[in-house]
């Protein structure tokens, strides 16, 4: 392992290069901060949170939020979701890489969605997505249009040919582990509606405490996006 193949930011968190697109190392050339403003927002929600709480990363990527949550609070217990094969590999080398393991961190190789089961998934690196089976209802927020990835539309027509990955609802999920959750980031390009829909009879899940990724002109309507 030489320098070179290692991205280092500026909190200390470490990241295989071979792991990032173009796009991201190009910003962090102009700042070293993953997501400065959702960063930032998601530190002071750590900071408020019991020293053994739970965190669900939903949509964790490579790891960096479930790395930051460790680093600043390492008695988190810290629940990760994804369902990309490619990103798993990529999770579980970071976690080795900033001194982690397994251990540290649980990998739920599933997608939380609305219902238990098998969906179609658009294998896309940092697009990737479960595939709409039905139209957006006409009372949910039509957000699907609206995210984006580092400032580009989402890709629906990506040549990769889709995988099944399996489903779970965070009700499921939760009373599988027998926790509640103090702290969830859920970026599912386009589905968190139905993340938190799968969530409708869990109490303790704290919807108003999701980080979630939109366009700077929508951040504006999140408090009537919770509100729903």
């Amino acid at each position: 392992m030489t320098p070179s193949e290692i991205h280092i930011f500026n909190n200390g968190l470490r990241v295989y290069r071979q792991h990032l697109i173009p796009a991201q190392l190009k910003r962090y050339q102009v700042q070293n901060i993953h997501e400065p403003e959702e960063e930032e927002y998601f530190i002071r929600l750590l900071e408020s949170l019991p020293d053994n709480g739970v965190f669900f990363d939903v949509g964790a990527a490579i790891g960096y939020y479930c790395l930051l949550a460790k680093k600043l609070k390492p008695q988190l217990r810290v629940h990760a979701f994804e369902p990309l094969p490619l990103h798993q590999k990529y999770f579980a080398a970071n976690l080795q890489l900033n001194g982690l393991s397994v251990a540290d961190v649980v990998l739920h190789k599933e997608a939380l969605a609305l219902h238990d089961g098998q969906l179609a998934f658009r294998a896309h690196h940092f697009g990737s997505s479960l595939i709409r089976q039905k139209p957006v209802s006409a009372k949910k927020p039509q957000i699907t249009s609206m995210v984006r990835l580092f400032g580009r539309k989402m890709d629906s027509t990506s040549a990769e040919r889709p995988i099944t990955v399996p489903t779970a609802t965070v009700d499921g999920v939760l009373q599988r582990l027998r926790c509640s959750v103090d702290l969830a980031k859920v970026d599912v390009q386009g589905f968190e509606c139905e993340v938190l829909e799968g969530a409708s009879a869990s109490d303790s899940y704290p919807a108003r405490r999701c980080i979630y990724r939109f366009l700077s002109e929508i951040r504006k309507h999140l408090g009537a996006l919770f509100a729903r």
